[in-house]
């Protein structure tokens, strides 16, 4: 009988655990509200939920949810060796992403403010409480990967002089998901709307839509930069019909 301990490694050792992006058919909701969020994490803290501590470096560290405490706006989780590898260079990252798995659906939550603390009762990893946790689920319209070299083109929400074009990754009949190069300045943040872009997918169909930005995950880490999830907040029934005929072609195309 494996140790929790054991149990805890063979989990972190899982390559799916990783913090790279969503699948191709995932929807992505966003609780926000401090009681849907704190009901979540007592529930990961009450069934001893696994979870996977990551950073876009490739640190992987399996754990469990131990702490939530609201008034602080502290969590802690469960430490099995303070010396640990992983551990240091968890801490040592720039950023890091917490994961688990709940009832099926794929919880992400970005880690701030990390530390270790020591205390009569063994070590425990702490990290201000999450402003935000993502629920990933399978969606009903499959995304596609768009051939050659698809561009949304649009404006900063904070400063409209600021223009961007970015590579589209994939796209569907709900949203896109665009990259944002490495390097870039994090000008676009998860809430924000961006109105008028422009969706340059091939030669004959470039679409308007206000994007609503919904959640920025890490790509892996032979990638070229940082996912952006985003949600077509006002489609109009014609660029609906027009998007529609193009993902039947790109399919097509995929599977001829």
């Amino acid at each position: 009988m494996p140790t929790g301990a054991d149990a805890l490694a063979d989990e972190a050792r899982r390559p799916a655990c990783t913090a790279l992006p969503p699948p191709e058919d995932a929807e992505v909701r966003q609780l926000r509200t401090p009681l849907d969020i704190a009901s979540l994490l007592r529930r990961l803290i009450a069934e001893g939920t696994p979870l996977h501590l990551s950073t876009p470096e490739g640190a992987l560290l399996g754990t469990r949810l131990l702490a939530h405490d609201g008034v602080r706006r502290r969590i802690g989780f469960e430490v099995a060796d303070a010396a640990a590898p992983q551990l240091q260079a968890l801490l040592a990252g720039a950023e890091a992403l917490a994961t688990a798995y709940l009832d099926g659906v794929q919880l992400q939550f970005e880690l701030h403010d990390l530390l270790l603390a020591h205390g009569a009762a063994g070590s425990s990893l702490q990290a201000a409480l999450p402003a935000c946790v993502l629920r990933i689920s399978r969606r009903r319209s499959r995304r596609v990967r768009p051939a050659g070299a698809p561009t949304a083109h649009l404006r900063c929400p904070d400063d409209p002089g600021t223009a961007l074009s970015l590579q589209v990754l994939d796209v569907s009949l709900g949203g896109c998901a665009l990259l944002l190069p490495h390097g870039q300045p994090p000008l676009l943040h998860p809430g924000q709307t961006v109105p008028h872009a422009w969706l340059e997918l091939d030669i004959d169909t470039r679409l308007q839509f206000t994007l609503e930005l919904l959640h920025v995950t890490f790509m892996s880490t032979d990638a070229a930069g940082l996912r952006l999830g985003c949600r077509f907040a006002d489609a109009q029934p014609q660029a609906l019909q027009r998007l529609e005929k193009y993902l039947w072609r790109a399919q097509g195309k995929r599977s001829g």
